[in-house]
């Protein structure tokens, strides 16, 4: 099996049992599939740049599991460093942000140097990230609400960079923001 495929198996099992907020209880494997369709829907290939579809399937390990480094590692082979690194690059602790009074505030610190500082493959598995979390928050509580609304707004510094991506993905990388944006803001007809 190909590193992408084990990074992939090492998610369900560490992701196995958990579920998405909300009152559907959708088991939580659906958001990291999600994040990687949309890179596939951009462009993102197992030939051309595996290593960003492995970070997107493991994007939120290090956050809210407790996988062993080791496995992360043994799913990746040679690949690991630079796995895990992306897999750094997306995972928020408010620990690490000592220096900031609220979570909020460290939130929002966390979003602007990911948008701004992390490599451009790791940028858009963020910008994927947020366009599927807002599609389902949009979905469990309804199309244009304050709360989808603020979310949206919390990571428009990820949306001012779209520029910093590959320039083979931006197109449809906007089209999507628009769709986002449309879902989130516009009256329906």
């Amino acid at each position: 099996m190909d590193f992408v495929g084990r990074m992939e198996a090492l998610v369900r099992k560490w992701h196995g049992g958990q579920f998405r907020k909300g009152p559907e209880h959708r088991p939580y494997i659906v958001h990291p599939e999600a994040v990687v369709g949309q890179l596939r829907s951009w462009g993102y290939t197992e030939e051309a740049k595996p290593w960003v579809l492995a970070i997107a399937w493991g994007h939120d390990l290090a956050e809210d599991t407790a996988v062993p480094v080791g496995e992360l590692f043994d799913a990746c082979g040679t690949v690991g460093p630079e796995v895990l690194a992306g897999i750094a690059w997306l995972t928020f602790r408010r620990s690490h942000w000592p220096e900031t009074a609220t979570r909020e505030k460290a939130k929002a610190m966390y979003i602007a140097r990911v948008a701004n500082e992390a490599p451009p493959d790791i940028l858009a598995v963020k910008l994927a990230d947020r366009f599927c979390n807002l599609r389902d928050f949009a979905e469990l509580c309804g199309e244009r609400t304050e709360k989808v609304q603020e979310y949206y707004r919390e990571a428009e510094c990820l949306f001012d960079n779209i520029d910093r991506l590959p320039a083979e993905i931006r197109v449809a990388v906007r089209r999507t923001l628009g769709e986002v944006r449309k879902l989130v803001f516009e009256e329906s007809a």
